[in-house]
């Protein structure tokens, strides 16, 4: 005898097509998951320009407020800040303006050789400077005006 309803009938092999998307929207979750939590380089490389960049305006306070010249020199390693003492430079161990290194696969890309140094005169006046950092692809430039007032620019181009 054949039944009539599908009471007694057997199911057939497979997913229904409710369980398929309910394994699909898992994977998504879990992928969106991962993508989340992978690290933002760019905002990495961000993060380090706009430190330096504090720091470039805390020297330029600095050289104001104290009445002296203060310089910031630059290498592949990271940066230090000095300042000038009876015509000598002496490091420079202010609060906020220690030496620092650039975080690990963060390279800057120095125009004039080995370092590119800034100097801050006690009037507000300092040496222009552009300092290009640079992540994998990513770029982002550290531009000091003359005028003393620093910006950071995703525009890293010549």
């Amino acid at each position: 005898m054949i039944p009539i309803s599908g009471i007694g009938a057997k199911r057939a092999a497979g997913f229904t097509l409710v369980e398929l998307l309910i394994v699909l929207a898992i994977l998504a979750a879990a992928a969106t998951t991962v993508v989340l939590t992978l690290p933002d380089e760019r905002g990495q490389l961000r993060r380090q320009a706009e430190r330096f960049a504090a720091r470039l305006q805390h020297a330029e306070q600095e050289a104001v407020l104290t009445n002296r010249r203060i310089a910031v020199r630059l290498d592949a390693q990271g940066y230090g800040f000095r300042v000038q003492r009876a015509g000598q430079w002496q490091p420079l161990e202010a609060a906020g303006l220690e030496s620092a290194v650039w975080d690990e696969r963060v390279t800057p890309i120095l125009d004039q050789g080995d370092g590119l140094v800034a100097r801050f005169d006690p009037a507000g006046l300092t040496e222009p400077l552009r300092l290009v950092l640079a992540l994998d692809e990513a770029r982002v430039a550290v531009i000091l005006e003359a005028s003393g007032k620093v910006r950071v620019s995703d525009d890293a181009g010549p």
